[in-house]
């Protein structure tokens, strides 16, 4: 993770610490924007309602009360759910004519929906860790809230993710675009196609 292309030298942990002290600066220069903002919105949270903590989103009437919301806005009993949302949930019906498919109202997998994603395992990415990092603790964040995203097409909550996971399909694999990027990208744009359209000009899809 910390090697550099065609270095043969083992990463023990005194390599593994060398080497962080010599990405230190370029990953504290990354992580000053999120940072920056992350401790504004605690200075605006707390300034509201005296906790760095508190969206406001609790106030709101009787959402509580919101069976999805049992154990709290937060709790690790939603993990399961969120996780089976976000990677596994598959599409609904399948239809006998065209388009064949039918997304589920609640949500599906977000490979399922973008298959492009796939592409985020590929090696290489200068960002690679800071990026995965980012993405472990945010998606740690996104499980455990108490309602996986409601009506929607695929894991709406996976939108925060989205600049994390562009800086590593930006930095990893080849510089030139493959056949293989090319035709995931065609098919991602095909299905998110064809959900819009069922979402927003049919009535096969209710909420």
């Amino acid at each position: 993770m910390f090697a550099n292309p065609g270095d043969t030298e083992t990463i023990g942990l005194h390599n593994v610490m060398r080497r962080l002290r010599e990405k230190a600066p370029a990953l504290i220069y990354f992580l000053f924007v999120p940072a920056t903002l992350a401790f504004l919105t605690a200075a605006y949270n707390f300034a509201r309602f005296h906790s760095i903590f508190d969206f406001g989103y609790a106030r709101i009437p009787r959402v509580l009360q919101e069976p999805w919301y049992q154990h709290g806005l937060f709790s690790l009993h939603a993990i399961p759910g969120n996780m089976y949302h976000m990677l596994f949930e598959g599409f609904g019906d399948t239809l006998p004519k065209f388009p064949y498919i039918q997304p589920y109202p609640f949500g599906c997998s977000i490979f399922l929906a973008s298959p492009f994603l796939f592409l985020l395992f590929r090696e290489g990415g200068k960002y690679k860790v800071a990026a995965w990092i980012a993405i472990g603790l945010l998606t740690a964040v996104l499980w455990s809230h108490g309602n996986p995203g409601g009506w929607q097409f695929s894991y709406r909550y996976a939108i925060i993710l989205f600049p994390w996971m562009f800086l590593l399909l930006a930095g990893n694999g080849p510089k030139n675009i493959s056949v293989i990027e090319v035709s995931l990208f065609i098919v991602s744009v095909a299905i998110n196609a064809v959900a819009t359209y069922q979402f927003l000009w049919t009535t096969r899809i209710h909420p």
